[in-house]
């Protein structure tokens, strides 16, 4: 039984044991991703066996089934997808909870327990071994007493990769089939990429593994970070992070010395991005990035990440495949000082609670020097943002965040939803000078200087510049506009 995708690597963060794995929790153990941090955070939760749900505390993040041979297990710290009802051995049942939510005390993790009687409560709590039928798939034999690496409790500092619980495995480069529908597949750092044809791969090759589709759906989706794989058809060879396939100009730009030929068709099952958090390493330069909305934010120091691994890519994939700025809505944590930030037009706005935001799915910590060096001081002139709570919709120009009184006035259709605060706070209170408006119902283009927005008749020798579309109301109430 394995509550994970099979090929994942996980580490015992604190075991047996620990301060508060006592009592009729003695037995439980907290997964992590990498040592003890938050790398786990979206990590796909698994039914380790089948059974009925029992409850979920959302609070806490907290499942409870009664397994259908007897006893029960808990799954804590996760976003749960099912509350109720019967779930199968390997169905997904959500996801691992983000740093600081579903009590998981800022680090995201699981923490997983099971019991010989029902209702996972009481005293009868038992370990992860083979002598109670419980031992997790790819890892050792959990037993009451064992190592104490991280001191955090009998087994803490544990690393393993789950696997197949039929005890079939699939090593990389190794071909699959799946008995029930005939797919066959390559398997890339633990995950099985599909193979179309046999002429997408160079021909046929030996199978070395029958697993049901089930198994196969139940493995990672992405290969492991630092994995190297091969477009066959094409050449092209990419080093995954994050579940993103970073494009390789020159094998002297990679310390990988070997690859995986995949079908080129299975390139499309990677990311169209690397997943927020991911820590990238500039090979050649040794600059250290973490990923944000599709963009690389730079690390001037380790000690202001809280991550501590890295996958080594070709500096020009950084350059060429990401962003400039991290997409809109993209959460930040500004590792530094815990503040924590939605991006808006390339720039931060402050978020003071969370209860002023839609609910955040991923977030990257980052090192403060990207707030001033890397990222916008203000939205991009046109971004238009809307206070969550309050529902009041503007539009930035200059640094302003100008007033929408009627969608109609105005041709924008979308926005992003931030923290009222920052838009009181972290815009300015009037355009910046040589700013440009256009009442969007007359066309009339204004222009703001010295603090004052005046009536622009025309263009001049310059011609036309950019401008802003803005809501009339904005130039009579907020702008003072004059001719």
């Amino acid at each position: 039984m394995a509550p994970f995708d099979i090929g994942q690597t996980w580490t015992i963060c604190r075991g047996y044991g620990y301060a508060s794995h006592t009592g009729t929790s003695n037995y439980g153990i907290d997964l992590t991703g990498a040592g003890c941090n938050s790398s786990a955070s979206g990590r796909n939760v698994r039914a380790p066996a089948g059974g009925t749900v029992a409850y979920y505390q959302a609070a806490y993040g907290n499942l409870c089934v009664n397994k259908s041979g007897g006893g029960s297990y808990t799954l804590t710290h996760i976003d749960s997808s099912v509350t109720s009802g019967t779930v199968t051995a390997g169905q997904s049942v959500g996801t691992v909870a983000q740093p600081g939510a579903r009590g998981n005390a800022g680090v995201a993790h699981i923490h997983f327990q099971m019991w010989s009687s029902p209702g996972c409560y009481g005293d009868a709590g038992i370990p992860f071994d083979s002598a109670h039928g419980t031992r997790i798939c790819g890892a050792p034999d959990l037993a009451a007493s064992g190592p104490n690496g991280y001191n955090n409790g009998t087994w803490s500092g544990t690393s393993f990769t789950g696997q197949a619980c039929d005890g079939t495995s699939a090593s990389n480069g190794s071909y699959i089939v799946a008995s029930d529908t005939g797919r066959v597949y390559v398997m890339a750092g633990g995950s099985p990429m599909y193979v179309s044809g046999w002429g997408a791969v160079g021909g046929p090759h030996a199978i070395n593994g029958t697993f049901t589709q089930t198994q196969i759906d139940a493995m990672p989706r992405y290969p492991a970070d630092g994995t190297a794989i091969r477009n066959y058809g094409t050449g092209t060879i990419y080093v995954v992070a994050g579940g993103f396939g970073f494009a390789v100009t020159s094998l002297a730009n990679i310390p990988n010395t070997s690859w995986v030929d995949i079908d080129g068709s299975a390139v499309a099952q990677l990311r169209s991005q690397p997943g927020d958090g991911t820590v990238i390493r500039d090979y050649p330069t040794g600059s250290i990035y973490v990923v944000s909305g599709g963009a690389a934010m730079a690390v001037t120091s380790l000690a202001n990440i809280p991550y501590t691994s890295w996958t080594n890519v070709d500096g020009w994939a950084i350059t060429h495949q990401l962003r400039q700025y991290p997409t809109d809505g993209s959460a930040i944590v500004d590792h530094s000082t815990g503040t924590v930030y939605l991006i808006a037009g390339g720039a931060p706005m402050t978020v003071v609670s969370f209860d002023n935001i839609p609910s955040i799915t991923s977030l990257a910590y980052v090192d403060h020097w990207v707030l001033a060096n890397q990222l916008r001081r203000y939205p991009t002139d046109g971004t238009v943002v809307r206070d969550y709570l309050g529902g009041g919709i503007h539009v930035v120009a200059g640094g302003a965040a100008l007033g929408i009184a009627s969608l109609a006035n105005v041709p924008y259709t979308s926005w992003i939803n931030v923290d009222n605060w920052g838009i009181t706070h972290d815009l300015r209170g009037y355009p910046s000078d040589g700013t440009y408006v256009r009442d969007y119902t007359t066309g009339k283009v204004y222009v703001v200087q010295g603090g004052a927005t005046a009536y622009l008749p025309s263009w001049g020798p310059a011609g036309p510049q950019p401008f802003v579309d803005v809501d009339p109301w904005t130039l009579s109430n907020q702008l003072h506009a004059t001719g």
